[in-house]
Order: C-alpha cells, then structure tokens, then sequence
C-alpha cells in the first residue's frame, strides 16, 4: 500500500480502483488488504516470495475468500523472515510477471484466472506446480 497507508484508509484505497494486487510481505498487510476488497467486491491477484518460492493466486468475488488460504491463525512469526533467510532477487520478477499476466487476464476476461487455485514455482528446480484451495 502507498506511504501513510493503514488500515483506517484501505476503503478508500482499494476503492479507487477496479483490480488490486497485492505483493506485500506480511500476513497483517495482506489480510487488510484482502479484506478490503472482498468487502468491495473487488479481484485481488496475491503473490509472495520466499527464498526460492514463489506463488500467486486470485482472491475475486464468487470465489474462496482469502481464509480458505490463510487461516485467521497464521502468523509472521510462524513464518521464516526474509532477513533470515533471504530472497533469491530474479524470483520477484517471475512472479511480478505471473501476477501481471493474472491481472491483464482479469481486465480483457481472456483465458482462466488462478481463483481457487495457487500457482507455485520453484526457483532452485524451475518447476511450477499447482494446488487447489
């Protein structure tokens, strides 16, 4: 979210557009934000890094909600750190690109958006793989 975003604000935010994504790197953040545009029946396209993973998927209205995904009880802290373990860099264009390809699929209604589903890709064997939720 932009500078001096919070959850006081995030209506107005997600309000404003038609498509939010979200790459942001802790469950708090995604969670307000996930909520924001279920609330506003707004499509989310998630992706997130860690090390040598990444995943994306759509949160949109109609389908599984972001607690089907991320239970109310996950935390950060059960989560390794990225300062702990640190981010193979090329890994945040892969999925920036993924996440990209999801949104211009959403805009133009072409081809099968990733709702229910999660993509993941596996940056030391370069493998995708695919899960249901």
């Amino acid at each position: 979210m932009p500078s001096g975003s919070d959850a006081t604000n995030v209506d107005r935010l997600v309000g404003a557009y038609d498509l939010v994504l979200d790459g942001t790197d802790n469950l708090v953040t995604r969670r307000i934000v996930a909520a924001a545009a279920e609330r506003l029946g707004k499509p989310l396209v998630s992706g997130a890094v860690s090390m040598f993973d990444g995943r994306v998927t759509v949160f949109a209205p109609g389908g599984p909600p972001f607690a089907a995904l991320y239970p109310q009880d996950a935390s950060d802290d059960d989560l390794p750190s990225c300062e702990a373990t640190g981010i193979l860099g090329p890994l945040t264009g892969v999925i920036g690109t993924l996440m990209a390809t999801e949104a211009i699929k959403l805009i133009t209604g072409i081809g099968t958006p990733l709702i229910g589903r999660v993509l993941t890709y596996d940056g030391k064997d370069a493998r995708f793989s695919e899960f249901s939720y």
